[in-house]
């Protein structure tokens, strides 16, 4: 029903599913959604793209396991220095060794998380410009 108790042209009320002279409004809602699912959009009841199979993926991926891993280790390994180096430069000294450790490790895990962030950027864009280059001499 509209605003002020009219009816709609046609004289359908919010009961009545037909469109007109005897078309169905499910029907005509079940082959509009096929035919938006036939022609490779996204499917918003099942949240998936309709078209993956049809998608060539032949690219290699920029990040692997084994980046991470190595990038993960140099991290921890980054670390272990910068707080050894850093423990020399807490200036609360008298309030004893373990808070010289704090404070070392407090200022290293956020140069550690800063050295992890261009050490995975610096992969990342090295492996893509390796991969431009392979398919520049592929190409020639």
């Amino acid at each position: 029903m509209l605003a002020g108790g009219n009816t709609p042209p046609g004289g359908q009320n919010d009961r009545d599913t037909t469109i007109g002279k005897g078309v169905d409004a499910k029907k005509c809602l079940q082959v509009i959604k096929y035919k938006r699912l036939k022609s490779g959009s996204i499917d918003r009841l099942r949240d998936k793209a309709t078209n993956v199979g049809s998608m060539d993926n032949t690219k290699p991926k920029l990040v692997t396991k084994q980046g991470v891993v190595i990038d993960i280790v140099l991290t921890v390994i980054f670390f272990v220095i910068m707080t050894n180096v850093l423990k020399h430069h807490v200036p609360w000294v008298e309030s004893g060794e373990l808070a010289v450790l704090l404070g070392g490790a407090y200022a290293s895990a956020c140069l550690s998380g800063v050295f992890w962030l261009a050490l995975s950027l610096f992969r990342v864009t090295l492996a893509d410009q390796v991969l431009q280059k392979a398919e520049s001499e592929k190409n020639n």
